[in-house]
């Protein structure tokens, strides 16, 4: 844990080149590829359709992965570093606006261009005459629509080149002090997060794949939709295992758990992609689940137990951010490979990546300082069932309830978040992942401010907000047509949620109890989520169609919120207060 500089400036090396190169194969795309295409409209419909397409795949597979790259590498500097009041932050976090302001293009300019081009030379193609002609409502389109889409690309490539500019700039700017305060995170303490971070970053990333690829999964694996709300639903029940391994990390410690659980969600993300049926999917996801909600949940304990006070709800914000890069990669990835032959399967494939990360969280990632501090209080002091008994039973009864209310609605909505995209909007690959992309990035910023905000005004109203916003989110997206707003308030509000839980099932309970506490509170959540998308899953069909389901789902959080204020608040209370209570 005292290599912080060596990393830190890998990670700044890695950002400077993903950046130049995006601007730099932006800017070379432009100016000798696309004048071509525009030249193709000469040659017939056909062949301007077969060379376009070629062009939106080039775009797909070599663009996108370098704006993917910069976009998460410029996320998780920020994560470590901390924007602060420097020039070097303030340019990065310049570049990161610039790279969303370039989504915003291709969600609501470029991407619809692209369709109605495709469209129109269908048209042209399909009434073309013998001689090549187009009709007048389909090749006489062209031209316009073309023009106006390579107008739209060039405000891309501009944005592009400044979001290089700004991150060669801040490369050369001098580094910022570090704050030295008593509350400040010490180059210690941005370390262990980022060590925790890259380990849960894959949490978000498997669960969100199925989200993303769930239409395709179910017509691979012959699932209709009834079939893939009770898959889903049973895949969370692996969830139930975590309890035995939070109970382990109570009693053997957190380090040597977490290092297995890493391992363990690895394996089973990766054999996931070899299914042949939708029985063999459940079983290799429901494993993977074990694993990956053990893993969340010590994370967040560890950021707990390690964390000073004043700074503990803004590190569940930050490692939640994590989470959600996770599910940025997947929505990256998602277009990719599903013009590949590898499909959905490749994204599973890309999960034995965490193995890398073995060597190096056995080497930097230490034991917790309150764990080793409460050994022998833990072999003391344990006694079976205490966590249910007063006064932990009360605190932990309102957490579970919570967080199943929470979970049953949001993951039912997200869970299908790419089905009603495709199913009732006719949404190709590349539109749901801009979608996720833009506005699940303007909603990525609630993990920043609501872990300020749970610091300064409390868990609870952060907690009791995000609920009330998180069920206004879901019935905004399931019974209007404006998903992108209702996105960006779902992944906000779902940011506040999940920082009051994770804080209050982290801080309310003493060390020998904790991890414990935390799988139960977090098994709770899945056990909602399973309990909501089974019952879509029931009632999807009699009642009109899963967003129906859906709608009504988004009752629970709303009506969930006013019990946080049985809870103590915990905000800059020590853990050993808050246990004594």
């Amino acid at each position: 844990m005292d290599q912080p500089e060596s990393s830190g400036a890998l990670l700044d090396r890695l950002l400077l080149g993903a950046g130049v190169a995006l601007a730099a194969t932006n800017f070379v795309v432009a100016s000798t590829v696309r004048p071509g295409i525009r030249a193709e409209l000469a040659n017939g419909p056909t062949e301007f359709a077969r060379v376009f397409s070629a062009h939106v795949r080039l775009g797909d597979v070599v663009i996108l992965p370098l704006f993917a790259a910069t976009l998460i590498l410029g996320l998780i500097v920020l994560i470590r570093e901390g924007i602060g009041g420097s020039q070097r932050g303030r340019l990065r976090l310049a570049a990161i606006v610039f790279l969303f302001l370039t989504i915003f293009v291709g969600v609501l300019a470029t991407d619809p261009l692209e369709t109605q081009i495709a469209a129109a030379a269908a048209t042209a193609t399909a009434s073309a005459t013998p001689t090549g002609s187009g009709a007048v409502g389909g090749l006489s389109d062209l031209p316009d629509l073309v023009a106006c889409w390579v107008r739209w690309q060039w405000v891309g490539v501009s944005l592009t080149i400044v979001v290089g500019a700004s991150l060669v700039v801040a490369h050369r700017a001098p580094k910022p002090a570090l704050d030295e305060g008593e509350d400040a995170l010490t180059p210690r303490h941005r370390t262990l997060l980022f060590l925790l971070g890259t380990a849960t970053l894959f949490e978000g990333y498997d669960r969100f794949i199925v989200s993303l690829a769930l239409p395709y999964i179910g017509k691979d694996l012959g699932a209709g939709e009834a079939s893939l709300g009770w898959a889903l639903s049973a895949i969370r029940f692996g969830a139930l295992g975590s309890i035995v391994l939070g109970r382990l990390a109570d009693r053997r410690g957190r380090r040597g758990v977490l290092l297995l659980t890493v391992l363990g969600y690895t394996v089973m993300t990766a054999v996931t992609g070899l299914s042949r049926g939708i029985d063999d999917f459940v079983l290799f996801q429901l494993l993977a689940t074990i694993f990956l909600v053990s893993e969340l949940a010590l994370a967040q304990v560890v950021i707990a137990e390690e964390f000073p006070a004043s700074r503990r709800g803004m590190g569940q914000g930050l490692l939640g951010a994590f989470v959600a890069l996770g599910g940025g990669i997947a929505a990256v990835l998602f277009p990719i490979f599903q013009n590949t032959e590898l499909g959905w399967r490749g994204l599973y494939f890309v999960g034995i990546l965490p193995l890398l990360l073995i060597a190096w969280l056995r080497r930097s990632l230490p034991e917790t300082t309150r764990w080793q501090q409460s050994l022998e209080e833990n072999a003391a002091k344990a006694v079976q069932g205490e966590l249910w008994r007063a006064p932990h039973g009360m605190r932990l009864g309102v957490l579970v309830g919570l967080a199943f209310a929470a979970a049953a609605a949001g993951a039912s909505a997200l869970g299908f978040v790419s089905f009603r995209a495709t199913h009732a909007f006719g949404w190709t690959p590349a539109q749901v992942s801009g979608m996720l992309l833009s506005a699940g990035g303007i909603g990525f910023s609630g993990w920043f401010v609501f872990g300020r905000v749970a610091d300064l005004f409390g868990r609870r109203a952060t907690g009791a907000l995000g609920l009330v916003l998180l069920a206004a989110g879901i019935a905004l997206f399931f019974r209007t047509e404006h998903l992108f707003p209702a996105i960006a308030a779902m992944v906000f509000a779902e940011a506040a949620v999940q920082i009051a839980i994770n804080s209050l099932g982290t801080e309310l309970f003493p060390t020998r109890l904790r991890a414990t506490a935390k799988s139960w509170i977090t098994n709770a959540g899945i056990i909602g989520a399973m309990c909501g998308l089974a019952t879509v899953g029931e009632f999807a069909e009699q009642l009109g169609g899963a967003e129906i389901v859906v709608s009504w789902l988004a009752v629970l959080p709303f009506a969930a919120a006013p019990a946080l204020y049985l809870l103590p608040e915990s905000t800059g209370r020590t853990l050993e207060q808050l246990a004594d209570d």
